[in-house]
């Protein structure tokens, strides 16, 4: 059966509903759990945890210049 605990504060869980990932947060600092299941041990899921994301905004994009309206599908 698969047991966790929190880094953070230090709860603990057990119960095969940490396989699921809605599951695997802890319910009291919202941080992810550290599974343990068998002989393998790995992360939770916690959506506070999210990678970042990087959008590289180059300046290649060309807009229309100044004044110039775009056209919409009536007046065309």
């Amino acid at each position: 059966m698969p047991i966790a605990h929190c880094p953070n504060c230090g709860t603990s869980y057990q119960g095969w509903a940490l396989l699921s990932a809605r599951h695997q947060t802890c319910t009291t600092c919202g941080q992810r759990l550290k599974i343990q299941l068998n002989d393998q041990i790995f992360n939770g899921y916690s959506p506070f945890d999210a990678e970042k994301l990087i959008l590289n905004m180059t300046g290649d994009t060309p807009s229309p210049p100044p004044g110039e309206k775009k056209k919409g599908k009536r007046e065309q």
